[in-house]
């Protein structure tokens, strides 16, 4: 009896032990095709900085004058985890901390204007192949906000890029005298930056 129970546990054991190195292994991979996906705009938030949420949480904000239809990768494992997205969302982590977000679909502008969660977005990762719309005050306010991207961004339908980066005092990108030294290939419709 006590030899067919140890057999038993050990049967369990060892296949929680191989379903655990699966979903390790599975982790693993899902992280390298998100890290990789050039079509997520991915950013990097702080959420117990200041903000207008909770300290486990971040706001996405959106322009009322535009129409989204947006998903989010909430942790960083390259799948979707909330979809179809109209408006704001807020989220909660949890747990505080720093979280890397990857938006997808219909997203035409990030529009901080001073406001919200203006404190817990940190980075700009990738810009990936979002058809923005307008750029007017996405990140007016933002002050921790810097920028590892090395792509640009789609502004191919954009017509005003003014207060982009207004008040980000610790912005690490050159965007120093017009849009045409910033994106240089899109620039011919954007208003300047200012």
């Amino acid at each position: 009896m006590v030899r067919s129970t140890f057999l038993i546990l050990s049967v369990i054991l060892l296949s929680g032990v191989s379903n655990l190195a699966n979903d390790f292994n599975r982790s693993i991979s899902s992280k390298c095709n998100f890290e990789t996906n050039t079509t997520y705009f991915i950013t990097t938030w702080k959420t117990n900085n200041t903000g207008t949420s909770n300290s486990t949480s971040i706001s996405i904000p959106t322009n009322p004058a535009y129409t989204y239809n947006y998903d989010v990768d909430w942790d960083n494992d390259g799948i979707i985890d909330t979809m179809g997205i109209t408006e704001d969302f807020n989220y909660d982590f949890g747990i505080a901390g720093t979280y890397i977000v990857g938006i997808q679909g219909n997203f035409p502008s990030i529009y901080f204007n001073n406001s919200g969660d203006k404190a817990k977005i940190l980075d700009i990762v990738q810009w990936g192949n979002i058809g923005w719309q307008s750029m007017e005050n996405a990140f007016y306010g933002c002050s921790n906000l810097n920028s590892s991207a090395t792509d640009i961004p789609n502004l191919s339908s954009v017509t005003s890029m003014k207060s982009m980066f207004r008040v980000t005092s610790t912005f690490n990108a050159d965007i120093s005298s017009s849009p045409n030294q910033i994106f240089p290939s899109q620039s011919s419709s954007i208003a300047k930056t200012a």
